[in-house]
């Protein structure tokens, strides 16, 4: 009998910066994963950005094993030094990004967040109130164990360990007198909270998918921020300095929104920009162009951008902050004879 491998599912990676780019980020697929698939006869397999997940079948493209309701939980861990300043999230820790299909098998929910923990769950008290009624919850939004009470201000901790919860997903109620709640979504597993994964992925595998497929997608917005050209001058007169102008050649060319810029003496320079002292010695002034928008980073060049003095071309292309930058600052240096 041959073996082979029919396509369940695959789930994608697309950052609005990184693009496709896999050197961005890697699969954490933890041993516990890796053997639950192979009591399901399935296998994971990272190719790329993209993440596969097949099954075992015969010649006749019928699985081995019937592909039950059953769950596959692993992450991503972000490798660019500089992701996190260049991804755009509401999420932020000690929550992580969660993607699953549970509501939906076809499709991933926008990502959630959720606090990774293991079997002996411990929670930190996020409502202010006093007494405050903490509910453990399953993600049915079903109460599991009787309420706990936390009388006073002292109290900013409760655990849960003495009751060895399984892996799945949790949620902590904390409901106070005026009935205003606090919910914290938690997911139980040792193996991935040891991994330290930056995205959790909840994928529920349905007989469907053997013979439709899904494609899923996970996708991440860029930052956005106002680009910043810092110009050093030396030898420029107050004269000179203000015919210099930039101006966007390369908006239609990129398929972008065209840009435009202010032009700020270092008196005007805001609170979020680089000091003025820190970037001129001697006889030096500087001036900075500030787009008058904040577009989303990109790592693809913005063509054109172009210096000017009066009409004249003085630069054709300015540089770009691309993948090396985790701010939008350029420094750009120009001297009269």
């Amino acid at each position: 009998m041959n073996l082979r491998y029919g396509t369940l599912a695959t789930i994608a990676v697309e950052h609005a910066f990184f693009g496709n780019d896999d050197a961005a980020f890697s699969w954490l697929l933890t041993d516990s994963v890796q053997a639950q698939a192979r009591k399901r006869r399935v296998l994971l397999k990272a190719v790329g950005q993209q993440l596969h997940i097949a099954n075992e079948r015969d010649e006749s493209d019928t699985p081995f094993l019937a592909v039950q309701d059953g769950v596959l939980r692993f992450g991503l861990q972000w490798t660019h030094p500089h992701v996190g300043s260049l991804t755009a999230s509401a999420i932020n820790r000690p929550n992580l990004p969660l993607f699953h299909n549970t509501n939906n098998p076809s499709q991933l929910a926008a990502a959630e967040p959720v606090r990774l923990s293991g079997p002996a769950l411990r929670h930190v008290l996020r409502h202010s109130d006093r007494p405050l009624q903490v509910e453990l919850r399953d993600i049915a939004d079903q109460a599991l164990i009787p309420a706990l009470v936390a009388e006073t201000v002292d109290i900013e901790e409760i655990s849960f360990s003495h009751y060895a919860l399984p892996e799945g997903r949790y949620v902590v109620v904390e409901t106070a007198n005026d009935m205003s709640e606090q919910r914290t979504q938690y997911l139980v597993d040792s193996s991935l909270l040891r991994a330290a994964p930056d995205v959790v992925f909840e994928l529920h595998l349905a007989e469907d998918m053997v013979a439709n497929p899904i494609d899923f997608v996970a996708s991440f917005a860029a930052t956005s921020a106002s680009l910043k050209y810092y110009l050093i001058l030396k030898n420029f007169s107050n004269a000179q300095q203000a015919e210099l102008n930039i101006i966007d050649q390369g908006a239609a060319d990129d398929g972008r929104p065209s840009l435009s810029f202010n032009k700020l003496q270092s008196d005007a320079f805001a609170p979020d920009d680089l000091p003025p002292d820190s970037l001129i010695k001697g006889d030096e002034n500087v001036i900075l162009f500030k787009s008058d928008t904040s577009p989303p980073r990109q790592a693809a060049v913005r063509h054109k951008l172009q210096l000017r003095r009066n009409a004249e071309v003085v630069i054709p292309h300015l540089p770009h902050a691309g993948l090396d930058q985790r701010n939008t600052d350029v420094i750009v240096y120009l001297a009269n004879p």
